[in-house]
């Protein structure tokens, strides 16, 4: 399972995908529900930032030298 959220900062904008310019939108704009449609090959990234002191004790970001 997954759930999404929506960033609600008051210094923030929402765009609420109606193709207009997002400091114009209101609320109002968006009161259409978005519908997602999920296949059986559908996929969601979700990149990760590490901080350098995980990177130091991560085997796998240990650099691996090519074969002489």
């Amino acid at each position: 399972m997954i759930v999404l959220r929506v960033s609600k900062r008051p210094d923030r904008e929402i765009n609420y995908g109606t193709g207009n310019d997002v400091s114009e939108e209101s609320l109002d704009d968006g009161r259409t529900p978005i519908k997602v449609r999920w296949y059986n090959d559908s996929y969601i990234e979700i990149p990760v930032r590490t901080t350098a002191a995980a990177r130091e004790h991560s085997p796998a970001a240990k650099p691996v030298q090519a074969p002489q």
